[in-house]
């Protein structure tokens, strides 16, 4: 039994790093893909610096990855305050003496210190910029944040994912921010480069992954073959998002405080906490 758990605790941590492409400037961009439970962490590396996006707890497989790169740490970024798994950002952060990037509308309650993620703060990574604006991009949380990288690549945190759509209730307030997940999803990323690709913060079925192990696919795509793009009828979007949900993720209250500094569990509690599928989708994995 002893044997079952180690190997189950290391299938659910393991993270595989895979190259998502190259960025202007000599830069790379790597994706982590977390297997075990469906997250996916971004790195860019540019001239000795490195960025990270929705970083997972797992900070020292992130930390080893960027030394093999010959690059230091210099920002971690929250898309938004997770609630499906801990973010390794703040860690990251502390670890490295990177500054910790977070959007202030989902900061409310937080106990520490942090570097507003707002439109219009581009964040420079060697060679390489990480741009800000224009996707403020509420829906799954209030301060929900997208970046796009060199204009080719748009990071969509939890709000759009390749089979599926962010659901909008884990803090209570579905009512209140189904009209912003649809205004993000049908008018602000519409209004963006339909070639750029899309990068989310997880993925629901291992098919998602493509030949190069990669969860990746262009917008237009998307807009043509994701069904929570394709609901025309507000009232059946609004329906579809609000009811019949899969259940929330384990002790999601719980990771929410965690991600607020406003508890503090230890090793065990953390892996106890995260236990099961991530459910931050509409249509659950």
């Amino acid at each position: 039994m002893h044997y079952l758990e180690g190997g189950m605790k290391s299938w659910s941590e393991h993270l595989e790093p895979v190259k998502v492409g190259d960025l202007n400037g000599g830069g790379t961009l790597y994706q982590f893909v977390r297997i075990g439970k469906g997250c996916l962490s971004y790195m860019a590396v540019s001239n000795g610096e490195a960025a990270v996006i929705d970083a997972l707890r797992m900070t020292e497989v992130l930390e080893r990855f960027a030394k093999a790169q010959g690059a230091h740490i210099k920002h971690a970024l929250d898309t938004h305050l997770h609630a499906d798994h801990i973010s390794g950002g703040r860690r990251l952060a502390a670890q490295t003496g990177a500054t910790y990037w977070l959007p202030p509308k989902d900061a409310d309650e937080v106990t520490f210190d942090y570097e507003r993620l707002e439109e219009g703060r581009d964040i420079t990574v060697g060679s390489t910029t990480i741009r800000i604006q224009p996707v403020y991009s509420p829906g799954h949380t209030i301060g929900s944040t997208s970046f796009i990288v060199d204009d080719r690549y748009l990071l969509t945190g939890d709000i759009l994912f390749i089979d599926s759509i962010g659901r909008p209730d884990l803090a209570g307030k579905a009512d209140d921010w189904v009209s912003d997940l649809r205004e993000t999803l049908y008018r602000r990323y519409k209004s963006l480069s339909q070639d750029l690709l899309v990068l989310p913060a997880h993925f629901g079925k291992i098919t998602e992954l493509d030949e190069g192990g990669r969860v990746m696919a262009k917008l237009s795509d998307l807009y043509r073959n994701n069904p929570g793009l394709n609901m025309k009828e507000e009232a059946l979007f609004r329906r579809t998002v609000t009811e019949n949900l899969p259940p929330q993720p384990n002790a999601y209250q719980e990771i929410r405080q965690t991600n607020m500094g406003k508890m503090t569990p230890s090793e065990d509690e953390q892996r106890e906490m995260e236990i099961g599928p991530n459910r931050c989708a509409v249509h659950d994995r």
